[in-house]
């Protein structure tokens, strides 16, 4: 309970955390705790006070500077104010107290009986509330709710407060006091705990005509610091043209952004003269009414500058100071800041325009890919609202003539005519301004997850932690400190956003059955595929084969737009070349990769080209490189990415290939077993439906991503044993198995998918793991006819190693230990002797070379006993 001060163990609740957090590694040392490790500067300089271990700063006062308030250090010590602190017979409002003390920063010894604690229904429960009265009776109120409702409320009014305001009670405006009048509450009380009088207007449009009107004869100065957004600068300009109609003393002060407002600034031990100064000078610039004027003002800021850039009405203006100002004021005996010093100053001041816009450095973009940085400016133009953003390169900023061309180039006719000192001096601040430094945005090749930050990454949503982050206006993600893009400009495109209806589930299954739903369980997964290869080392391929009509392209679709891309199915890598697959494989991270028809293929009777090769792929199982390319540099570097994503191929015979590659794969055959006439009409309507009704599936899971991994993580250790007992190989069981533990991983999305269901999904997937080993263990049936062909055809003996046959003009080998067939003359022999003829030849090819009866040994010229001279044949053992 609170009795004016945060109690005694309050306080050793503190300094026992930051004493155990090995963060910090403080030591004790009278009275304070000292020599902590800085989190800005990483010096062990950090300190704070045992007796209010309410801010720790750190000591290295010019080089780093940096404190912060012990919530912001320690945030799982605070929140919850309810639960830790609620009210009681003895103190009523506990809650509130805490409220204000922890979170605000306010002494409660100030603020006792300001304010009382209340209770809001929200629906179904209550919320606790802190009260200001804005009237007498206090039938006009506002109150802070403690933690936010359910529909994001923070605060209620009850009541018209036009023309009211809220005021410290007892607080007086005497003759020429100064009062900041501020847009909330808390904002008021923190000007209260510097020694300064304020009130708070509730609301950036809400004018405080009772409290103007009842003191104005005091001749009060009115500070109008209201929050600096849009809508408070607009404000700020209507309420001071207001009080000037009144014949009332008026001043604006702005804080330094719109981001914190004068509560956090007092938080943080900044809320003083100094820093109050400094927002009233930031106000005299923005209320200046011409350049000339505001020039003025920077003048008297820093008379010892004399030549200097003005920013006005999204225009540049260049101002010259005669010395010849100083003789006229002393000649005048008038200060510079009154009125007679604002006209000499504008006599021996000269004025010209730079520039029809204004430039302003928004970020530095580094390009990871081309390995340069470049710089995005945002223009604005004079007397206009219009505002375009572009990007320069380091070359635009190498002086003011190559700046001027670039504008000129990229921007809607701006006329630059800075001078070069002038342009140095804007290029400094835009790169190294006082107080910060320009925000770095680092660019990812591909879209999707992106591993050094844990952040997935769209065009307009990024996903982190659990939360949906919009882009922002200037086209980035701020993740923490890191300003986050992706570079990838054409090709894909990931809507994000949507709502998620899980009601579509019960559909989907009924329409693709346990094939649909393997792949579904299977999709979720790719979402989180380098986190599982990260635990696992590896994540299985997944194959769909089917009849025609089957529903294969129907289904993959509709996956697509789960993942938020429409009227998408896949590509065929044998139409494009080696450079643009590879790029594709590149393109996406924590996504699929989907290949589709690579068993048919426009190939060369030749044999030069082939189908294409999955045996070339089973590296990606591990997230191994997808392709070395070289590095435009002297030397011999190159570069390869690792594979990001999850590989599924649809085609309609199943994927062949040697034993290696074909246990890397979860394979389920389409067929239409399942169909039924009643669903037909649903079979046709389900995959045309748009994509913002699947869409919302994976914002839905990226959000859910803990909960997910650790429901699949605990569900495949439970399931390995199953797995493992089946007689199957390692590889064949984990595939299977993990894609079984995503099914118990689509419970947290679905209501719909039981445990019931995932439980039969897994013995549906037992079925194909054993399928699987079984065909590891037998000869593709193309590959077995092959040689009950050859063998017919081509009876020959080998004794005492010669030939002794009637036969044997097939085998074009010389060596007894081998086979070499020339699969054209194989084809042309089928034919003469009536045995059935290979229609599909590099179907074939790529099946013998998956061949256990006679093991593969390569393909080539070989030189041929019987033509005497070199041919194309297919080499195999004996």
């Amino acid at each position: 309970m609170y009795e004016g001060v945060v109690p005694s163990n309050r306080s050793d609740e503190i300094i026992q955390a930051l004493s155990q957090d090995p963060r910090f590694q403080f030591k004790d040392q009278a009275g304070y705790l000292r020599y902590g490790i800085c989190p800005n500067c990483g010096k062990k300089e950090l300190y704070v006070s045992k007796a209010k271990p309410f801010r720790i700063a750190c000591g290295r006062e010019n080089k780093c500077g940096q404190s912060w308030t012990v919530k912001e250090l320690l945030p799982h010590l605070f929140g919850n104010y309810e639960k830790r602190y609620p009210p009681s017979r003895d103190n009523p409002n506990a809650t509130a107290d805490a409220y204000l003390h922890e979170e605000r920063g306010f002494d409660l010894h100030r603020i006792r009986g300001w304010y009382r604690q209340y209770q809001w229904k929200d629906g179904d429960q209550w919320i606790s509330s802190i009260r200001f009265p804005l009237n007498s009776d206090g039938s006009v109120y506002w109150e802070r709710l403690v933690r936010i409702g359910k529909d994001g409320r923070k605060a209620n009014f009850r009541g018209k407060y036009r023309g009211m305001c809220w005021l410290p009670p007892a607080q007086v405006l005497e003759e020429g006091d100064r009062c900041f009048i501020t847009e909330g509450i808390f904002d008021a009380m923190a000007f209260e705990h510097i020694g300064e009088k304020a009130a708070a207007s509730m609301s950036s449009s809400n004018f405080p005509e009772q409290l103007i009107r009842g003191a104005e004869k005091k001749r009060v100065v009115w500070v109008l610091a209201l929050d600096n957004d849009k809508a408070g600068r607009k404000a700020a300009v209507k309420h001071a043209n207001r009080l000037n109609g009144m014949g009332q003393h008026v001043a604006v002060a702005l804080t330094p952004d719109g981001k914190e407002d004068w509560n956090d600034f007092y938080k943080k031990g900044l809320l003083n003269e100094t820093f109050i100064d400094e927002c009233l000078y930031r106000g005299r610039l923005f209320m200046a009414r011409s350049p000339g004027q505001k020039a003025w003002h920077m003048f008297q800021r820093n008379q010892g500058q004399r030549k200097f850039v003005v920013e006005f009405g999204n225009g540049l203006y260049r101002f010259e100071v005669s010395s010849d100002l100083d003789t006229a004021l002393e000649g005048a005996d008038t200060p510079l800041g009154g009125e007679d010093g604002y006209r000499l100053f504008t006599q021996h001041t000269t004025q010209a325009q730079i520039s029809n816009a204004v430039p302003e450095l928004l970020y530095i973009i580094d390009d990871v890919d081309m390995d340069q940085f470049r710089y995005v400016f945002r223009i604005r133009y004079k007397n206009s609202e219009r505002v375009d953003i572009k990007e320069l390169t380091g070359n635009a900023l190498t002086k003011a003539e190559a700046f001027t061309a670039s504008l000129l180039t990229t921007a809607r006719g701006v006329i630059f005519k800075a001078t070069e000192a002038e342009f140095q001096y804007m290029l400094q601040g835009w790169l190294d301004p006082i107080g910060g430094e320009p925000d770095t945005v680092t660019t990812v090749p591909y879209l999707g997850y992106h591993a050094a930050t844990g952040a997935y990454i769209f065009q307009d949503h990024a996903y982190y932690q659990g939360k949906e982050i919009p882009v922002n206006e200037f086209g980035y993600f701020k993740i923490g400190e890191l300003g986050l893009k992706s570079s990838l400009r054409s090709g894909v495109r990931i809507q994000t956003g949507q709502e998620f209806n899980p009601s579509w589930f019960g559909d989907y299954v009924t329409v693709y059955h346990w094939q649909g739903l393997s792949c579904l369980a299977w999709w979720l997964g790719s979402f989180f595929v380098q986190q599982i290869r990260k635990k696992y080392r590896r994540y299985p391929f997944f194959e769909l084969s089917g009849e025609k009509d089957t529903g294969k392209s129907d289904m993959l679709q509709l996956l697509w737009k789960c993942s938020g891309r429409d009227d998408y199915e896949g590509f065929n890598p044998r139409k494009d070349n080696p450079k643009a697959v590879r790029r594709k494989f590149n393109q996406l991270s924590n996504l699929p990769i989907s290949l589709l028809e690579t068993d048919y293929g426009e190939g060369k009777e030749n044999g030069q080209q082939q189908q294409y090769n999955f045996d070339s792929l089973k590296d990606l199982f591990n997230g191994r490189g997808t392709g070395a390319i070289g590095l435009p540099t002297k030397g011999s570097d190159i570069f390869e990415q690792p594979f990001l994503g999850a590989l599924i191929a649809s085609q309609n015979h199943r994927v062949t290939g040697h034993e290696a590659t074909l246990s890397r794969i979860v394979h389920c055959h389409m067929t239409r077993a399942h169909h039924r006439a009643e669903n037909k009409a649903l079979a046709e309507e389900l995959p045309a439906r748009p994509v913002n009704a699947f869409s919302g599936f994976m914002g839905a899971a990226l959000k859910r991503e803990q909960l997910i991994l650790s429901r699949t993580y605990d569900a495949f250790e439970e399931l390995s044993p199953r797995f493992e007992n089946q007689g199957l190989s390692n590889r064949v069981a984990f595939c299977h198995c993990l894609v079984a533990a995503l099914g118990h991983g689509l419970c947290v999305l679905f209501p719909d998918m039981t445990e019931e269901l995932a439980e039969r999904l897994t013995e549906y997937l037992l079925v194909r793991a054993k399928d699987r080993e079984n065909l590891l263990q037998e000869e593709d049936s193309l590959v077995a006819q092959f040689w009950k062909t050859y063998e017919y055809m081509n009876e020959e003996i080998w004794e005492k190693d010669v030939m002794e046959s009637r036969a044997g003009w097939l085998n074009h080998s010389a060596k007894k230990e081998f086979i070499a067939i020339n699969l054209q003359e194989f084809r042309a022999a089928c034919v003469d002797y009536k045995q059935p003829v290979p229609q599909e030849m590099q179907r074939l090819q790529e099946a013998l070379k998956t061949s256990l009866k006679h093991p593969f040994v390569k393909s080539g010229n070989v030189y041929s006993r019987h033509k005497k001279r070199s041919i194309s044949c297919f080499v195999f053992q004996a």
